[in-house]
């Protein structure tokens, strides 16, 4: 409410409105292109289903409608935030009717674009690496994304000639329009974006069932998603050199090589946490003019924003909530080797600050923008460091104290961590929120920077420490 009125006053309330419809189409898509991956790409007996009599088409668009619903459920919780700035902004009821059409339609949006170049991109790997698969259909799938991108273009021609920025692009396409700019009213520029959005749609489903079928089942048949282990098996090992290394360094090697050769871990561990960083990276850049209003006007929170925004670079990241169960059956097995607990512990913990490095770089440019000076910068970066070790250690605690030993194929590790990785955060936050409220609303004092750079610290170092003495007792 408070931040509402301070931006209200200033003729800026829009940025809330932008920073939601924002914010929940970054989420559609990140969830959508992992959901599309596993779904349709790493689904665990897909060969079994070609054998029923079952049109790949309607395979293809099933995926698709589980992945719709997954989104529906998202915009049914972003609606809540929406409807509450109708509220406070006194719209009427057209505001809600537009707000309700756009949810229906934004949530298939992620998942027609993703499929399509997912689509496109794979079958163009397979006709590289499995020069044997052939298919005369390959053509039509190319004109269906020519027509889509031509149609995108359409869609963006009018933001792209008034030169509108990226961060009120979405606003502009479907809640302002150019000819008449009257906020939330559907005039005639909108009705015709809705009406190509609605072309889009209906094109790439028809392009999806009909002609991305063949290209999806020679993508499947073709193997090219499998895993690149070798079975085959060295006898003679006279031609290599061995070099001796720490048991730390050998196991965080070993980490790694499993993931990068694994396509479902490689997706889920690194691939996905790299695009999600990237997305709010962009996001941040498109904004810095208006992170101006974080660098002037909340002084005394900018900590607090900092552990809030690397909390939400991170909540792709399930390297850290998977870090013992992706071991399985083996880790009884590397239990029995003469080998510390600690160390695997620490290895663990290093692998996680490789996947972490993204979302370094993403918080790296906010405190950039949003530091009044070169003191302030440096406090935030120790703010930054403290939180992505507290994420790192309190994660690797939750699945430490869960193990998921009993997967059967490890495609299965990369989803259902949604409240593994949302507890740390939901409890942090809370924390640090409640602490703005006691300080300016109980005690009625400003809130600084100082007390809550030190608060920040506090809350992180207590949870991660009580996280890592759990660790320890439980690896011993």
């Amino acid at each position: 409410m408070k931040v509402f009125n301070i931006l209200y006053l200033s003729n800026n309330e829009i940025l809330i409105f932008n920073f939601i419809i924002n914010f929940e189409l970054i989420m559609m898509t990140i969830i959508t292109f992992i959901t599309i991956i596993n779904r349709l790409f790493l689904a665990s007996g897909w060969n079994e289903l070609f054998i029923y009599p079952i049109r790949t088409g309607n395979l293809v668009l099933s995926k698709c409608i589980l992945c719709y619903f997954d989104n529906i459920i998202i915009s049914i919780l972003v609606l809540i935030p929406l409807f509450s700035y109708g509220f406070l902004n006194n719209e009427s009821l057209h505001y809600y009717i537009h707000i309700i059409l756009y949810q229906i339609i934004i949530s298939i949006i992620p998942i027609i674009y993703s499929t399509l170049i997912l689509l496109t991109i794979l079958w163009i790997e397979t006709l590289i690496l499995k020069s044997k698969v052939n298919h005369t259909n390959n053509k039509w799938l190319i004109i269906v994304d020519i027509i889509i991108a031509l149609l995108t273009y359409m869609l963006l021609k009018s933001s792209l000639n008034s030169h509108i920025n990226i961060i009120n692009l979405l606003f502009n396409i479907f809640f302002y329009g150019n000819d008449i700019p009257v906020v939330f009213s559907i005039n005639k520029e909108i009705m015709i974006n809705f009406m190509i959005i609605i072309t889009i749609i209906i094109s790439s489903l028809i392009g999806l069932y009909f002609i991305g079928e063949n290209e999806y089942l020679a993508i499947m048949k073709s193997g090219v998603l499998n895993s690149n282990d070798s079975k085959k098996v060295e006898q003679y090992t006279s031609q290599y050199k061995f070099k001796k290394r720490s048991i730390i360094v050998s196991n965080i090697i070993r980490d790694v090589k499993l993931i990068i050769r694994t396509p479902a871990l490689k997706m889920s561990c690194f691939s996905v946490n790299i695009v999600f960083a990237v997305w709010f990276l962009i996001f941040i850049i498109s904004a810095r003019n208006k992170l101006m209003i974080i660098q002037n006007n909340f002084t005394g929170i900018k900590s607090i924003i900092i552990c809030v925004y690397t909390f939400a670079t991170t909540l792709s990241n399930v390297t850290l909530v998977t870090s013992f169960s992706r071991e399985g059956r083996y880790l009884n097995q590397l239990k029995s080797f003469p080998i510390d607990g600690k160390q695997i512990l620490l290895s663990k913990v290093f692998v996680g600050v490789l996947s972490c490095i993204a979302s370094l770089v993403a918080v790296d440019v906010l405190i950039i923008f949003i530091s009044a000076n070169f003191y302030e910068f440096i406090l935030l970066q120790i703010v930054e460091i403290i939180q992505i070790l507290a994420i790192i250690v309190i994660h690797i605690q939750i699945d430490l104290n869960s193990m998921n030993l009993k997967w059967i194929d490890i495609k299965e590790l990369g989803s259902g961590h949604a409240i593994q990785i949302m507890t740390p955060f939901f409890i942090v936050t809370s924390l640090l929120i409640a602490y703005g409220v006691f300080i300016k609303m109980v005690l009625n004092i400003e809130i600084t920077e100082w007390p809550s750079i030190i608060f920040s610290i506090l809350v992180n170092g207590i949870y991660s420490l009580y996280s890592l003495r759990k660790m320890i007792i439980n690896v011993k």
